[in-house]
């Protein structure tokens, strides 16, 4: 019984690759994950007797079959322009419930603080003059008191997609306040990367009253969307004696998918 051929695909500087199928006699194609990404010559590829689909083609079968290509595999190349494939891949995991990350900040000096949520390279800080957080301000949330430094770690590594922010607004106390919404600053900033002017985009607090608030302490932007990486950070000024609680109502979406280099062959699948 013949076995599978491993397939192929040609670039357009003439050299072909491996594609992750494999063609039986029949002609059915099964998944045979890549062993060499390296470009190979055509001719002698095609001597071995191993199909080559034209670029063009392997997009057209991915497209009119549903998939017969796996989708997740897509063409890279290195710093010096040589062509090859890589894997999306991400780790199994099963389908979460709603995700949501919350931050208390709460500011017991006696003056206006400056904080960032996020900010993991420390760029904006640096450019603000932003010192860590102060003795006299409590922070808790999601991670307990680790909050601010997780969410600058987990950010910094895996980017974050925050979508539906919650605001509330209280004294240190524990009372109502609108203090914040008044007299407190909220805003989206990016770090320049060399040193440049960072990008800074206020959020309108006075204009987050929904029709349905009946508790004058509560702002709600169900519009808020905000990519949290290593550059970019939620700027807030807090008022003296005010604390404020932050609600990010749907950690949408996590970077944690992956394009992967074969560098091992696969004990599995066609062996070809």
């Amino acid at each position: 019984m013949d076995k599978p051929k491993r397939a192929h695909y040609q670039a357009s500087d003439g050299r072909v690759y491996q594609l992750p199928v494999a063609v039986t006699a029949a002609g059915e194609q099964i998944p045979a994950p890549i062993t060499n990404s390296r470009p190979m010559d055509a001719s002698r590829v095609a001597a071995a007797g191993f199909p080559i689909i034209s670029r063009n083609q392997a997009t057209m079968q991915q497209n009119q079959l549903g998939g017969a290509l796996p989708f997740a595999v897509v063409q890279d190349e290195n710093a010096y322009g040589r062509r090859g494939v890589a894997r999306m891949e991400r780790p199994a995991r099963n389908a979460p419930v709603r995700e949501q990350w919350t931050i208390t900040i709460s500011n017991g000096e006696a003056t206006t603080e400056e904080f960032l949520i996020g900010d993991n390279t420390g760029l904006l800080a640096a450019a603000l003059g932003i010192p860590a957080p102060k003795a006299g301000v409590t922070i808790t949330g999601t991670f307990g008191a680790n909050t601010y430094t997780f969410f600058s770690a987990i950010s910094g590594k895996n980017p974050v997609d925050l979508h539906r922010l919650h605001l509330v607004g209280n004294t240190t106390a524990g009372a109502a306040s609108t203090a914040f919404f008044t007299s407190g600053l909220l805003k989206v900033m990016d770090a320049s990367i060399a040193n440049n002017t960072n990008e800074a985009n206020i959020i309108p607090l006075a204009d987050l009253v929904l029709p349905d608030t009946y508790q004058t302490n509560i702002r709600v932007d169900n519009n808020f969307r905000f990519i949290m990486d290593g550059l970019s950070a939620l700027y807030l000024q807090i008022p003296a004696a005010e604390a404020v609680t932050l609600t990010f109502r749907e950690v949408s979406a996590v970077n944690r998918v992956y394009a992967m280099e074969k560098v091992s062959p696969s004990f599995y699948g066609a062996n070809v």
